[in-house]
């Protein structure tokens, strides 16, 4: 007969004197220990009433070793039934209970989303995934307790209901929803769950805000004159644009190297793909005012440790400098939105409009903003660079001069230039 009892194993104490409880489980005169997470000082556990004594926490620790060893007994219980104990060793028994425990911990969502998140190689995603953790943890109370199998179409449904009310908006919900399905999928490639709830639900997302500065706005930026930090942060934008909406991460991490032939050649961290910019002279002025120190190309790395850190040095930066121009034109006509809620996406939206206004072609803007081959027709033909650095001469031209873009860009080009930019 099997039997299951908890001892207190006091042969070799922590260094603050606790002992670890143990799961006896006793089977044909041989006995396996099945280590808990409960540690007791030796006069706190009363070995002949097998129950915590003399602990502040006394019932709580009681409940939960007695929850632990009716567990097992289920589990011994369920291996009785299926008369399987008769031809099983004690330590095989234990194996199989652990075991058995060990794949229930498997399909627990939460625990997965973790260690998926945390083996994810970028910085940038694995920060993008511990977000979506926080955001689950925040708007959903009893998520530590959801296996793959409570992620249904309901729950996904009144997850985004909720985070809506949180005042998140629907493009970032969907960022979350993304990450959650990302995780279900390997999950499943991984085979600890079959349940696949977005069979039947559709992440939504929303247009992509145009967020494009007026030409006489970038101009005003551009010639300001600020304290020594703002011009800093003002410059960095500056260089962004000119260096056809380089992403923050990619220019913080440009090395001296990648700057050779007046050209700056690096692989675009969101992509992976190889990109070359020509660096011209208003770009150079910027580069030489903030050298950076070792291999590094800029200064960024001296004066903010990581790169998510400098680009919220950055935004928070141009929004100060957008109240203060707001507040040194109290009574203007103008639109002054922009500078409500101007960033670093500004500068990249700014040259895919700018581009757009003076005639570019759309396809030269396309490969100009990073992206890939879009027909079978873009693999077999190697666009000409000499298009995209002609592209952006006209642009930083059409910034020194004077003149203004007239015309209206129509919805669908707006929306094009959005997705373009924002990708």
């Amino acid at each position: 007969m099997s039997k299951i009892s908890l001892r207190l194993m006091t042969r070799r104490p922590a260094k603050d004197g606790t002992c670890p409880l143990y799961v006896c489980l006793a089977h044909k005169g041989k006995t396996a220990y099945i280590p808990t997470t409960i540690r007791l000082l030796p006069g706190q556990w009363d070995s002949k009433k097998c129950e915590v004594v003399g602990s502040a926490n006394k019932s709580q620790l009681n409940s939960a070793a007695t929850l632990c060893k009716a567990e097992f007994q289920k589990q011994l219980n369920e291996l009785a039934y299926k008369c399987r104990l008769s031809t099983m060793t004690a330590e095989q028994i234990k194996e199989r209970i652990v075991g058995e425990k060990t794949r229930d911990e498997e399909r627990r969502f939460l625990p997965y989303f973790e260690r998926y998140a945390a083996s994810r190689k970028k910085e940038n995603t694995r920060n993008t995934y511990n977000n979506t953790l926080f955001n689950l943890r925040k708007y959903e109370p009893h998520i530590d307790e959801f296996y793959f199998e409570d992620i249904t179409p309901s729950w996904l449904d009144n997850l985004q209901d909720r985070m809506r009310e949180g005042r998140l908006r629907q493009n970032s919900i969907a960022i979350h929803l993304r990450n959650i399905r990302a995780v279900v999928n390997d999950a499943r490639k991984n085979d600890i769950t079959t349940y696949y709830a977005f069979l039947k639900f559709q992440i939504k997302t929303e247009p992509t805000e145009h967020r494009a500065m007026a030409v006489a706005e970038l101009r005003q930026l551009r010639d300001m004159t600020l304290t020594r930090s703002r011009e800093y942060y003002r410059d960095m934008f500056m260089l962004i644009f000119y260096l056809r909406g380089i992403n923050v991460v990619d220019l913080y991490h440009l090395r001296k190297v990648d700057m050779r032939d007046g050209n700056i050649r690096y692989i675009r961290a969101k992509t992976g793909r190889p990109y070359t910019v020509k660096v011209e002279p208003e770009a150079v002025a910027i580069i030489n005012k903030y050298p950076g120190s070792g291999d590094s190309l800029l200064n960024c790395a001296e004066r903010v440790c990581r790169s998510n850190d400098f680009c919220h040095n950055l935004d928070k930066t141009l929004q100060m400098i957008g109240r203060d121009i707001i507040d040194a034109e109290p009574d203007s006509n103008k639109d002054m939105s922009t500078w409500e809620v101007l960033t670093s996406y500004y500068a990249r939206h700014t040259w895919a409009t700018v581009a757009a206004g003076i005639d570019v072609p759309k396809d030269t803007i396309r490969v100009a903003l990073g992206h890939g081959a879009r027909t079978v027709t873009d693999i077999y033909i190697d666009f000409d660079q000499a298009k995209v650095d002609a592209a952006n001469r006209r642009v930083i031209d059409f910034l020194n001069g004077t003149a203004e873009i007239k015309e209206i860009l129509s919805a669908e080009l707006r929306h094009l230039l959005a997705a373009w930019a924002g990708a």
